[in-house]
């Protein structure tokens, strides 16, 4: 009997500590508290090499769950960050203006006010505002020669503007192009080294998750070896790529008028 009460109490305890390490990083009160309770019976039983606490810490389980506190395990739980959560901001705040949004007295910027300006660019701003403020900050000016020759497949544009900056450890390319004083597209590219699994990792979530919060959900798809997540309103394109070329892990986030890009994607079907 006792050493079936030291494994149902080991077990116990496994658990607890899985509990208290799911909190640490999900920040989950429920995890927490399921955590102290499972770990304290579990010691409890060992020591007095009883049944009863084990029980009790059973029934406790059982309360957190019904309570909602501990996630089941018979389900799969979703607990993806809202736009508040996640950014500290209100949704309506995406559409603020673009100049409001980057500090641009410095170069580095957070994914996700690189993510929210890119989309506040086809709002309440003209290009050249934009590109005159970006000409007289701190980012510094730069030639992207697109190896992948993404570009051509664009509307044509009138002038391209690209700018180097940093986030984090990784280096980035702001890209602005525009086509008859209007923006065609605004995106950005992030370029991690494959020792930064776990930041690019997260800025790909971070990405991902503000431009749900703006357009919906998506639709995934893939060219060229990289994975996309394609998303739309009535006045915008967005994508969100991510892929790997040799040594170097790229995520891609851009933005573009649908207007323009429908009547080039018009025009480019009649032709065909």
């Amino acid at each position: 009997m006792a050493i079936v009460i030291y494994i149902l109490s080991g077990c116990l305890v496994l658990l607890g500590l899985g509990n208290l390490l799911a909190a640490w990083y999900s920040k989950r009160v429920g995890c927490l508290v399921a955590g102290i309770c499972f770990t304290v019976a579990g010691v409890t039983a060992i020591l007095l090499v009883a049944w009863w606490p084990l029980l009790v810490g059973f029934v406790l389980g059982w309360i957190l769950r019904l309570m909602g506190l501990d996630p089941s395990w018979g389900r799969r739980v979703s607990h993806e960050l809202t736009v508040e959560e996640l950014l500290g901001v209100s949704k309506a705040e995406l559409d603020a203006r673009p100049l409001e949004i980057l500090d641009i007295t410095c170069d580095e910027f957070a994914v996700a006010d690189l993510t929210k300006f890119v989309r506040a660019c086809f709002g309440n701003t003209t290009a050249a505002e934009v590109i005159d403020a970006l000409n007289r900050s701190a980012l510094t000016p730069t030639p992207h020669p697109d190896p992948l020759g993404l570009d051509q497949r664009l509307p044509p544009f009138d002038q391209a503007h690209h700018f180097a900056f940093r986030s984090g450890k990784a280096k980035g390319i702001l890209q602005l192009l525009v086509t008859e004083g209007c923006f065609l597209q605004v995106g950005y590219q992030l370029l991690f080294p494959r020792r930064l699994f776990s930041g690019f990792r997260k800025a790909c979530k971070t990405a991902m998750q503000v431009a749900v919060e703006r357009y919906g959900r998506g639709m995934d798809s893939s060219t060229l070896g990289a994975k996309l997540r394609l998303f739309a309103d009535d006045a915008t394109h967005c994508y969100v790529s991510f892929y790997t070329r040799g040594p170097v892990k790229s995520l891609v986030v851009r933005v573009g008028d649908r207007e323009i890009w429908d009547k080039f994607t018009a025009s480019r079907g009649q032709n065909t």
